[in-house]
């Protein structure tokens, strides 16, 4: 086996498992130092809130899941799908989201030797929160993010918040960084039938 077959089957399976997440899956793993204990989970997956840039928007949003699909569900837009709604529904892709929620985690957990929380498939540009403390910076749907929370978590009232920039808004301020650095990435926008966004 060839080493450029051997590391594109390391990737492949490292990708497999968060691949058919839309937006974000988040769990707490509480681990152990000691090779005999197992790993104990504690799920964040399940019913969060979702609010939009200017908070005129508050909805019940699932882990994991995608936001379409939680203001579908809420009824603030109907199939994206149909018609020229992807055109209608383009002003989604222009806000940034930010998820949270609530959570107590039993006390079993809290007497772990290591607790740490766990991020797989957050899609894309987004900032997560424990308690106000910020835990990382994702910027790669596919990788996997770890973060020490031992000191952070308590018995009650954790709020957890994911905050995502838009992902065109995004895209759109790396392009105009590009082309200041005079290297453009082509083409700049799809063609108009399309109906797509720029830059991205």
């Amino acid at each position: 086996m060839t080493n450029d077959s051997l590391g594109r089957r390391r990737r492949q399976q490292a990708m497999a498992p968060i691949g058919h997440k839309l937006a974000f899956g988040v769990s707490l793993l509480i681990s152990c130092c000691c090779v005999a204990k197992a790993v104990v989970t504690f799920s964040l997956d399940g019913q969060w809130t979702a609010v939009n840039t200017n908070k005129s928007i508050k909805i019940s949003a699932t882990v994991p899941g995608g936001i379409y699909t939680d203001l579908k569900r809420s009824g603030v837009i109907g199939e994206p799908y149909y018609g020229f709604n992807d055109v209608r529904y383009a002003w989604v892709g222009y806000e940034n989201w930010t998820f949270s929620r609530r959570i107590d985690v039993p006390d079993a957990l809290l007497n772990q030797e290591r607790l740490s929380l766990v991020a797989h498939g957050i899609d894309t540009v987004c900032r997560v929160k424990l308690n106000g403390v910020v835990l990382f910076d994702a910027d790669n749907m596919y990788v996997r993010y770890i973060a020490d929370v031992k000191d952070i978590l308590h018995r009650k009232g954790n709020i957890i918040r994911v905050s995502c920039e838009s992902p065109v808004l995004y895209a759109l301020r790396k392009h105009e960084e590009q082309v200041r650095s005079s290297y453009p990435v082509y083409p700049l926008c799809p063609p108009s039938v399309q109906n797509g966004q720029c830059h991205v």
